[in-house]
């Protein structure tokens, strides 16, 4: 195999060896801070001898070996890219590979070489990723900011906590470990809502046509179907580079970011980067430095799980929202992350996003067996059921309602008023077949009030009857 990383070397050398003097003095004059030089050079090698060991042919149109390096002698004096590589030394984040590129093409304009565009841009990736990650902004800062997020992270998610919910119950059994509690919904495509083809979320983020795999949806579900839940899982998954199970590719170190959508909707400005930037650091208590999630994103290495359109209640602001998620993700810096949106039904507007670049999901209630299956791990607690017997007694007790009280199981298919009923179940025993119009009530109050109390801290009165009809029509 040709060693390219030798080949010019002779011609390259000088030219790096100026390029880090020359910005090691900027950065010294500038912000007080020394480099080595010596330490620069090996940043700035091991990204040409990177990128030339990946494309040896260069971004070259037409190939030409002898004039490889010397091109990249002049690139390296122009000040464009003297200005990129001084932004991680300058604690300003990586290289930005559009201005890299232009600054390529610049040169390449003068010099009158033809550039092949596809392989210049791979070509300066591979250079930019490499001579930033021997950089310490990446090297220590970056790295310690993504373990430490992903650390917190898993620690507020891995704990699934029922809020909202207004039955007798102590602490331990408000809060639930979310992959043992956790049921797989079904999912099913919008063109197929009302035929019987379903799959598992686990295929969701690698869903594809005959013309093109998909990268960016919405998925849809009525209240109390699972979809909050769903993206805590998937952030969870993520967060501990459980990749496979969601069938991401391992090769990519993914980012996982959950946003609750009217988190974004109380800042005055819509944008997402600046929100993460600000709100990440004061909510887990840790420093995120400067860059840290554009980097990522333009790396197309995140999973931002966008939950709860429908929780914007001002109808302008949503439509700011919207248009923020669309243009950034639009975007060919950003367009190559995965994007899941998720929202109610009701009050959804079809043409918020166009099916053709955000194809549209719904949430499935739950079926018999994901019923029984929810009881089986709501009973295999040990905390909350420490007798087995006991455990077990109770769980068929509960499926016997179901199975004989049909509004009841009827109920029991929407994931979080199954959630109330095994609640009563277990605070009020064997009463609850006795009790159906009290189970109702307490159903509807926890869905329509107590549970959008939680969340947004006001509710809207509407008559029982209303409420108790409106139940019953999204199960």
């Amino acid at each position: 195999m040709v060693d390219f990383g030798a080949i010019g070397g002779m011609f390259l050398k000088p030219a790096i060896s100026k390029v880090a003097e020359a910005i090691s003095k900027a950065i010294l004059s500038e912000f007080n801070k020394k480099f080595n030089p010596t330490e620069l050079e090996q940043y700035i090698q091991s990204g040409i001898t990177a990128a030339k060991e990946k494309y040896p042919h260069g971004p070259f149109l037409y190939y030409e070996l002898e004039r490889l390096d010397h091109f990249l002698v002049e690139v390296l004096k122009y000040s464009g890219v003297h200005k990129e590589l001084e932004k991680p030394l300058k604690d300003e984040g990586a290289p930005d590979i559009p201005n890299l590129i232009e600054a390529f093409k610049k040169v390449a304009g003068q010099l009158k070489i033809e550039l092949n565009e596809d392989k210049l841009e791979r070509w300066i990736s591979v250079f930019a990723d490499t001579y930033f990650q021997q950089t310490p902004l990446y090297s220590i800062d970056y790295k310690n900011a993504k373990e430490d997020y992903l650390k917190k992270l898993i620690s507020h998610l891995e704990k699934l906590r029922l809020i909202g919910i207004d039955v007798p119950a102590t602490e331990r059994d408000r809060i639930e470990e979310l992959e043992n509690i956790f049921v797989m919904p079904d999912i099913q495509q919008e063109e197929h809502h009302r035929q019987n083809s379903t799959f598992s979320p686990e295929k969701l983020l690698t869903q594809s046509s005959s013309e093109k795999s998909f990268d960016k949806l919405v998925l849809l579900g009525e209240p109390g179907s699972g979809k909050s839940t769903l993206m805590q899982y998937f952030a969870l998954k993520i967060a501990k580079r459980q990749f496979q199970e969601l069938g991401l590719s391992a090769e990519i170190d993914w980012l996982p970011i959950l946003i609750e959508i009217r988190e974004l909707g109380k800042q005055s400005e819509n944008y997402i980067l600046e929100h993460l930037q600000k709100s990440i650091a004061s909510k887990y208590s840790i420093k995120i430095p400067n860059g840290f999630f554009d980097y990522w994103f333009k790396r197309g290495k995140v999973v931002i799980l966008l939950d709860g359109l429908d929780e914007i209640a001002d109808s302008h602001k949503r439509r700011e929202i919207i248009q923020h998620i669309y243009t950034l993700f639009q975007q060919k810096s950003y367009a190559s992350n995965k994007v899941i949106i998720t929202s109610r039904p009701a009050g959804y507007e079809r043409d918020y996003f166009q099916t053709q670049d955000f194809p549209h999901y719904y949430i499935q209630l739950f079926d018999e067996p994901k019923i029984h299956l929810f009881l089986d791990k709501w009973y295999a607690n040990k905390i909350r059921f420490p007798d087995s017997h006991e455990s077990e007694k109770q769980k068929n007790d509960l499926r016997t309602i179901l199975q004989k009280k049909e509004r009841i199981k009827l109920l029991a298919r929407n994931p979080f008023l199954l959630t109330i009923i095994a609640l009563l179940h277990r605070y009020e025993g064997f009463r609850l077949p006795q009790r159906r119009h009290k189970l109702y009530e307490k159903a509807v109050e926890t869905l329509l009030v107590n549970w959008e109390q939680s969340k947004f801290g006001d509710s809207q009165q509407s008559s029982p009857i209303a409420k108790l009809q409106y139940v019953i029509s999204i199960t």
